[in-house]
């Protein structure tokens, strides 16, 4: 037996005793996440562009970072308050050169004939009602609308009283993102304008660019992200993301991580920008015509991901709390939500009046031939590979972690720190039990005989293995036939 503290040569009398910790825990534990989330900061934030920072308080600190109703900042109170144990990081692009912020427009026009009030309505955000008299005018009325819309900070978007009547409306920063901030008077049924009172909508528009991601990805560092949250779900950011994540899934970087983005909109709409995605390493939500913000949802669900600690656990039917459901008459049937995921796209459905993700899946629908390939369907298949490799190299690293390397037909002594083969085999084999109980593969046998560890011909410092995990599938759809008799 070989002793780390005892020396040999000790000849005062005792009984002496050290420790050793190898198998003091399970290896196999939880694996550590850490979110990374990529947004835009306001010019009262403190943060400097291009430069992570850990968030190690609650979403003051994230204000006060990206500035109160920043995307970053929101992104990063959504997720916190969906997961609060999560370990988070923000990162702020810099405003695209030469882009514009979008705007838009409430027009009122009449007078009040009845006491009533105005329900606006920013990114699904009700605003404080406002009060309307009998005999308020139209400018009175906007200046009101206008008050209301500037006293509520974290909205993105601020407002300015324009020609009498008119309340003009512009998103906090530049870019073609902010047309997706929907701005609606009366979204429920039993809300109205008061008599005498009218107003035309100009939706927000006319945003233009897109920051250069670039610079922000050479920033992210070495550091271990296991997603990746974008405000930016354009195709020149999600194509540079992505390949951020493919390079950061090579063996010899080994830092897996996935690209969550959101999208909202038309199903034409929808249907087109899935079509042009395709990646295994990347999910976007599809939030149909839900007044929530795209970057609020990809925030949302990325938290509600991230919550789930089995990478093999399909998300069906988990809520997305922070994102309003769309109008009954605007929700996808199914047969439009399951075209959706024949798209690319984790489609989500209303239950009870709770927006849930119905099927989580990647971008990835063809391989590099062009042929239609569901081998990574599914975003649990990459979570649990991203799993079974840090796991193995885990134990590795664990259980060999300075040793000899020798044939199986060395004949050492049993405690000397060395590995063959036929040992690291054997803890293979283990493992491969371990992962099994886990329920994270199946068909052991198989696995087990076709497991091989051999030593480099070239190399004899290095030992090579290779193993066929069988990984176990999602119950996501149950065929039934009822053979009934009168």
């Amino acid at each position: 037996m070989i002793f780390n503290q005892i020396l040999s040569t000790t000849r005062t009398p005792g009984s002496y005793t050290e420790y050793d910790d190898t198998n003091a825990r399970p290896i196999t534990d939880d694996k550590p996440q850490h979110m990374l989330i990529v947004g835009t900061k306001l010019s009262g934030g403190t943060m400097t562009v291009e430069t992570v920072y850990e968030l190690t308080g609650g979403s003051a600190q994230a204000d006060a970072l990206a500035g109160v109703g920043s995307p970053l900042a929101e992104m990063a109170r959504t997720a916190r308050e969906e997961n609060p144990e999560a370990t988070i990081s923000i990162i702020a692009s810099t405003e695209p050169s030469g882009g514009t912020a979008s705007v838009g427009s409430l027009v009122f026009t009449g007078t009040a004939t009845a006491d009533g009030y105005v329900y606006c309505y920013i990114g699904g955000v009700l605003l404080t009602p406002v009060r309307v008299l009998s005999g308020t005018t139209a400018a009175s009325v906007a200046t009101a609308v206008y008050s209301a819309i500037n006293a509520q900070t974290r909205l993105p978007i601020s407002a300015t009283n324009g020609t009498p009547g008119t309340t003009t409306l512009a998103v906090k920063w530049k870019g073609v993102a902010g047309d997706d901030v929907l701005v609606e008077l009366n979204r429920l049924g039993t809300q109205a304008l008061p008599t005498g009172i009218a107003c035309t909508v100009t939706t927000m528009a006319s945003g233009a660019g897109i920051p250069v991601i670039a610079t922000t990805i050479a920033a992210f560092g070495t550091d271990w992200y296991d997603r990746i949250v974008s405000q930016f779900a354009d195709d020149t950011t999600l194509d540079a993301l992505e390949a951020e994540a493919v390079a950061r899934w090579n063996a010899m970087v080994g830092l897996d991580t996935m690209v969550f983005a959101g999208f909202r909109g038309s199903y034409a709409s929808h249907a087109t920008y899935g079509a042009a995605r395709n990646s295994p390493l990347s999910t976007v939500v599809a939030i149909e015509l839900s007044p929530t913000t795209p970057w609020i949802a990809a925030a949302n669900y990325a938290a509600v991901d991230a919550s789930e600690k089995d990478a093999a656990r399909p998300l069906n039917g988990l809520a997305l709390r922070q994102v309003v459901p769309p109008k009954r008459s605007q929700r996808f049937t199914r047969t439009q939500r399951d075209a959706l995921l024949h798209l690319g796209l984790t489609t989500t459905e209303t239950v009870n009046d709770v927006q849930t993700i119905e099927r989580a899946i990647t971008t990835y629908q063809t391989n590099a031939a062009a042929l239609a390939d569901d081998t990574y369907l599914d975003t649990t298949t990459p979570k649990t590979l991203a799993y079974l490799r840090w796991s193995w190299n885990l134990r590795l690293a664990t259980k060999f972690p300075r040793h000899k390397l020798a044939d199986d037909d060395t004949r050492a002594d049993p405690d000397q720190p060395i590995v063959t083969p036929k040992i690291c085999k054997g803890e293979g084999l283990v493992w491969g039990l371990d992962m099994e109980k886990k329920a994270l593969i199946e068909d052991y046998d198989t696995f087990a005989a076709g497991f091989d560890c051999v030593r480099d011909d070239d190399d004899r410092n290095r030992l090579n293995t290779f193993f066929p995990p069988n990984l176990v599938n999602s119950a996501h759809v149950f065929a039934n036939q009822m053979g009934f008799i009168l």
